[in-house]
């Protein structure tokens, strides 16, 4: 990003909060702030003038608002701003001050072309002026580099904090992947075999049951309706709706995860429901054995 009229107005925008947080446009923005130098100074020229026209009176009002809402909640720009004002007290305008200095200025000119000794009064001002002056460029320089450093250090607690949130997020995932499971297949020919229903075996370190159901390819539905309800009741233990996997060759197959934990050793009952009214259920039964 270059101190160009497009970037100062998109650093505009996004000092008067109007760049959506978390959005990779605001976190760009932020990294490039905190990482370049000469971005961040951009930064406070454009924070200064937002300041300055807020204080004119020639901000727009829909900038206004956005000054006032967002950008002046700041503890450092309210500080600025006060500030700014209390130069505007003492100098009068921006327009009054500019006049002061270059009529002050002119008097000891005028007096050296005429021979004349600059009057005490008029020194006095001017060494007033310079005084002021210094200190006011002195404050503000000094205001600045705290502004900028305050800025990057929140940037950079941002920045920490969502790599905090991904890492936990990754560690929570790489966990349940490595949880012990175990794995349940079920397809109508494999319903029963030689009398013996499919079965899954575990033991209290297993958490979850990886089942994998084979389906007809005809009729094909968008989704389905997953129960699993225990052969001596009429109630789920489980349920859910599953979106087909369909292969190239055009089989369908359904991939789901049970709780093992939720589940005690017995005869199931899984019904697979097309959501289509003009479909049938598909029912299986499998086991649930312990393991000692």
């Amino acid at each position: 990003m270059k101190d160009s009229t497009a970037d100062r107005e998109l650093l505009r925008q996004y000092l008067l909060g109007r760049i959506e947080d978390g959005t990779e446009t605001e976190l760009r923005i932020s990294q490039e702030i905190l990482l370049d130098e000469d971005l961040a100074e951009v930064a406070d020229s454009v924070e200064e003038q937002l300041i300055e026209d807020y204080l004119s009176g020639t901000l727009p009002a829909t900038d206004r608002k956005a000054a006032e809402e967002h950008f002046l909640q700041a503890p450092e720009r309210q500080q600025k701003l006060r500030f700014m004002r209390l130069l505007e007290s003492y100098f009068g305008t921006p327009q009054a001050v500019a006049g002061e200095r270059v009529r002050t200025s002119a008097e000891p000119r005028k007096a050296f072309r005429g021979r004349e000794k600059p009057s005490a009064f008029a020194w006095n001002r001017i060494l007033i002026f310079g005084q002021a002056a210094a200190l006011a460029i002195l404050f503000i320089a000094g205001t600045r580099y705290v502004s900028s450093l305050r800025t990057r250090q929140t940037v950079l607690e941002g920045a920490l904090i969502s790599e905090r949130t991904r890492s936990e997020r990754l560690s929570k995932e790489v966990s349940e992947l490595q949880a012990p499971s175990a794995r349940l297949v079920l397809a109508e020919g494999l319903v029963r075999s030689e009398g013996v229903i499919r079965h899954v075996d575990i033991n209290s370190t297993i958490q979850r049951i990886n089942v994998e159901i084979a389906l007809p390819d005809r009729p094909r539905a968008s989704s389905y309706n997953v129960q699993v309800t225990p052969a001596d009741s009429k109630q789920p233990v489980w349920s859910a709706r599953v979106l087909p996997l369909v292969s190239a060759e055009g089989y369908v197959q359904l991939k789901l995860e049970l709780p093992a934990q939720g589940l005690q050793p017995g005869i199931y009952t899984l019904v697979v429901s097309p959501r289509s009214s003009n479909s049938r259920p598909i029912r299986f039964a499998f086991e649930i054995r312990s393991e000692k």
